[in-house]
């Protein structure tokens, strides 16, 4: 019998899933099945237990229901009276949606379970990758374990940051696919989906892009299939309602800002390698990262590749320089160098060793899962973070004792913003609704330097109403001011 085309006869399919599950025995054992079952549960278990505890979370739910409730996503900013007018742009409205409809129908368990499932996704993602870049199955391993590492430190709990990890690894093997497949449009399409996924869902989409890396690597550049590929990643990023202004919304969030120009007091934006110090656990990560380069050196690699996977890292490396969120840039740009240092690497030999290696890297989600629980079992397992268990009884005291008459100015502070935009939609907070811009600031959420003059106390004498905290130099203001009264405090 003879085959005519390129159309692969009826078994090549079976012939290569038997060559894989070899591959996969010889080097794992007879029960490797087994042990990736018992990974994606831990995977799973990891992100399923994590707290709510992330203090922007409550925004999203706030924006996810604004946004079901106007059928819309909004283009000017929809919460807080100290920026009436101003552009807003919710560019992660696909998880919002999302979020604010498993909260309102499954409750907590909801959310943990879709983070659970973005956990397992991530290494599922990793395990299709390595098959499609025919990795083997220990470079696929330590890949998914040493991704649990920055995806603990940027997307521990529920927030669209925790959707790139699986994204960004479908994008970059739907690349492959598009390089090598006998069929690139269907891959194109794909390609396509998973970038407009990312595009809806957070503001370092661009990631997506990683595949175009791995083109250029090639010698000779397969130019045609990598100009669909390029191709198909644009149009990903230009479904979004924000496609045709994606300029102005990183200058919106990118550009001069008060409160994240250095040096700012959030952690996420000081610069990444005094962000890394606070951090036993990205110091370590950072070291390994820092490594990459040389790393590169002693591994058969053609020039090309040695060119364009340092440049992608140092590219990772400024931007981690700069803000220490930018973790997950550094990240991303250093994985295809170090999948291929770790694919020429020697895999652990005997049976004891395997077993060894691989209880080690069971035991950090273990370990993790257990300090969530117990975070959890604290703090409780709905929304927990710390304005919540402050400003909750002054919340349910307005609930009981006030009727909002059209939309009250409520002037607070950062730390309350979030939760109390979600917890009282019936009146408008001071703080924005991406919580960066410090229009209404007091005086130690004034992101200002001494020479753009005094401390401002916020503008306390256009509210109707002020939740901040006792030791706001406002709140003594407030106390001395005649036509306002203290209605009622709670203890730090």
């Amino acid at each position: 019998m003879r085959f005519v085309g390129r159309r692969p006869p009826p078994f090549a399919a079976t012939r290569e899933a038997s060559a894989l599950t070899d591959t996969w025995s010889a080097e794992l054992g007879a029960h490797w099945a087994r042990w990736l079952s018992v990974g994606a549960l831990l995977l799973f278990a990891l992100g399923a237990v994590a707290p709510l505890a992330d203090p922007d979370f409550p925004m999203h739910l706030a924006t996810g229901a604004w946004i079901v409730r106007h059928h819309a996503v909004p283009f000017v900013e929809p919460f807080a009276w100290t920026r009436w007018g101003a552009p807003y742009y919710a560019y992660s409205w696909l998880p919002e949606v999302i979020y604010y409809q498993l909260y309102r129908h499954a409750g907590p368990l909801g959310l943990r379970a879709l983070h659970g499932l973005t956990y397992a996704t991530g290494g599922a993602s990793m395990l299709w990758l390595a098959r499609v870049s025919r990795w083997r199955p220990w470079t696929t391993l330590y890949l998914i374990f040493l991704s649990i590492l920055p995806t603990i430190l940027i997307a521990a709990y529920v927030r669209p940051q925790a959707l790139l990890f699986p994204l960004v690894i479908l994008a970059w093997g739907c690349g492959i696919r598009i390089l090598e497949s006998d069929r690139p449009a269907l891959w194109m399409v794909a390609l396509a989906i998973v970038a407009a996924a990312a595009a809806n869902s957070h503001l370092l989409f661009p990631l997506t892009a990683l595949p175009c890396a791995i083109a250029i690597s090639r010698t000779p550049t397969p130019w045609r299939r990598g100009t669909l590929m390029a191709a198909a990643v644009l149009a990903g990023w230009l479904a979004s309602p924000y496609g045709l202004r994606w300029a102005a919304i990183f200058r919106l969030n990118f550009g001069h800002n008060a409160m994240v120009d250095f040096p700012s007091r959030v952690l996420e934006f000081t610069p990444g390698f005094q962000f890394a110090l606070r951090s036993p656990i990205c110091l370590t990560l950072v070291v390994l990262m820092a490594m990459v380069p040389w790393m590169l050196r002693e591994v058969d690699a053609t020039p090309r590749e040695r060119l364009v996977f340092g440049s992608i890292w140092f590219v990772g490396l400024l931007g981690f320089g700069l803000a220490g969120r930018a973790l997950l840039v550094w990240w991303f740009a250093c994985l295809p160098a170090l999948a291929l240092v770790t694919d020429r690497a020697s895999p652990p030999r005997h049976g004891t060793q395997r077993r060894m290696a691989l209880a080690v890297m069971a035991m950090l989600p273990l370990v993790i899962s257990v300090a969530f629980l117990r975070r959890t079992q604290i703090t409780g397992a709905d929304l927990s973070s710390t304005p919540r268990w402050s400003v909750d009884p002054l919340a349910t005291w307005l609930d009981e004792h006030a009727r909002p008459i059209g939309k009250p100015r409520v002037l607070t502070g950062f730390d309350y913003g979030s939760y109390l935009t979600w917890r009282l939609p019936a009146y408008s907070m001071s703080i924005d609704g991406r919580g960066i811009f410090p229009d209404s600031a007091a005086a130690p959420d004034a992101y200002r330097t001494a020479e753009a003059g005094p401390l401002p106390l916020g503008p306390w004498q256009s509210a109707d109403l002020a939740i901040v905290p006792l030791h706001f130099p406002v709140a003594a203001l407030l106390d001395t001011a005649s036509e306002w009264v203290r209605v009622d405090s709670v203890p730090k």
